[in-house]
């Protein structure tokens, strides 16, 4: 991926020379980090509701557990942690790295240490490594952190203030520590910017932030989740009121700013973007569930989220949503061989067309096969004629590229899902 750190890719490469390079075995390493997130949630919602100076620290304890195990259930049970855990993308390891991340910055704020700190400022570093979309949650640490100051200027000081100012060098030191190492990264993020990377996203509606949750529960489930929620925030911020504030910053902080830059800069509205602001939504959720007084109502409030919340997967799972790089592939070698070449658009897709080309034969892989990213031009042979097909993806492709790659190639061999194979004629 262009203008991205590669912490990743390092990651996958030495899966893949322990478990090998089928799709099993490299969606694996997503499926562990995505059992990984489902024990993070449980263990960050019991840490963060373990102790409070109104009841003992037994009884809260007690009243923790069940409320850690229901948010993640419902997070195990979403939609958005289920998709992406099958996927060979860098998202679910930035999602394992940004909870862990999440939890290590409540702990420092709770025992301030220069060791936590040293430790949270690393974590910051790498999570932005592994995507720089993670500079979208520090934008909700910091807000949190802003308002957590000003309230005490208002409000008589507890002894907060030197956790808070820890985490607030943590934060500020993690920021340096990327920028120390990243400097030709970023370059190729805005060069690639520049060159059209992100021109397939769309400027979202102004309904967008609110619609998005409703991507992680369904239609029928986000309503009930939904107010759950509300009722979370209602019911906890009674006895927990800088926790609740904690998880609506971090729930909307990183929506609205990504939503903000889409309007005043270039879309960028992708709810993988912002993966982590999930978890706040279902922990609120397992909150408000939690604060009906009746057990009986509770139990049906219960089973209503965990009903609607997998028919929403079942109706997902029931309708197919990849793209068949893999048939298009083959379809493009037996129009260009022998010895022909294939355009590519996108261009990183080269790599998705040359895994499935290079799939039954290793040894002969490209020796009979040239792939050539679409946009290179002349240089590539697509315009002087000798590249005959196109492989064309349907996302990662400006609609001007498009058009002009059409044009090049007008005759249509077949149209797959999510992809189209063309010829020059």
């Amino acid at each position: 991926n262009p203008g991205k750190l590669p912490a990743y890719d390092m990651l996958l490469h030495g899966w893949i020379l322990l478990f090998g390079d089928g799709l099993f075995a490299m969606r694996s390493l997503s499926a562990l980090c995505g059992v990984l997130a489902i024990a993070l949630v449980y263990l960050f919602v019991e840490e963060l509701f373990e102790s409070d100076s109104n009841v003992g620290t037994e009884a809260v304890s007690d009243l923790a557990a069940p409320k850690a195990g229901f948010a993640a259930l419902l997070f195990a049970l979403s939609l958005i942690a289920i998709k992406y855990s099958r996927e060979a993308r860098m998202y679910p390891l930035q999602l394992v790295a940004e909870l862990i991340m999440i939890r290590l910055f409540v702990r420092v704020q709770r025992i301030p240490s220069l060791a936590l700190c040293a430790g949270l400022a690393l974590l910051i570093a790498i999570c932005v490594a592994i995507n720089f979309t993670a500079s979208f949650l520090l934008c909700a640490q910091a807000a949190y952190l802003l308002l957590f100051f000003w309230t005490r200027r208002v409000e008589a000081g507890d002894g907060r203030e030197r956790g808070a100012f820890y985490a607030a060098l943590s934060l500020a030191t993690g920021v340096f520590l990327f920028f120390l190492v990243s400097g030709n990264a970023l370059s190729n993020l805005m060069e690639a910017t520049r060159a059209g990377a992100l021109q397939w996203i769309q400027r979202p509606p102004f309904w967008e932030p609110v619609a998005l949750f409703n991507k992680a529960t369904g239609t029928f489930a986000f309503p009930v989740i939904a107010l759950a929620a509300a009722f979370g925030v209602i019911g906890a911020g009674r006895w927990r009121r800088d926790d609740i504030q904690f998880l609506l910053v971090w729930m909307w902080v990183p929506v609205v700013t990504m939503f903000a830059l889409s309007l005043a800069v270039r879309p960028m509205f992708v709810e993988r973007y912002v993966l982590s602001s999930f978890v706040p939504f279902l922990i609120l959720a397992a909150l408000g569930i939690a604060e009906i007084g009746s057990s009986s109502v509770r139990f049906v409030a219960a089973t209503l989220c965990i009903a609607l919340t997998l028919g929403h997967v079942y109706a997902y799972s029931r309708k197919p949503h990849d793209s068949q790089w893999r048939e298009a592939t083959a379809v493009a070698a037996r129009t260009a061989r022998p010895a022909g070449a294939i355009a590519v658009a996108p261009d990183y897709a080269v790599n998705v067309v040359r895994y499935y080309s290079a799939v039954s034969s290793r040894s002969r892989a490209g020796s009979d096969l040239r792939l050539v990213p679409a946009s290179i031009g002349d240089e590539s042979g697509i315009v002087a004629g000798s590249v005959a097909v196109l492989i064309l993806g349907e996302q990662g492709v400006a609609g001007s590229e498009r058009a002009r790659l059409s044009a090049v190639f007008p005759r249509m061999l077949v149209r797959l899902r999510g992809v189209e194979v063309r010829a020059r004629r």
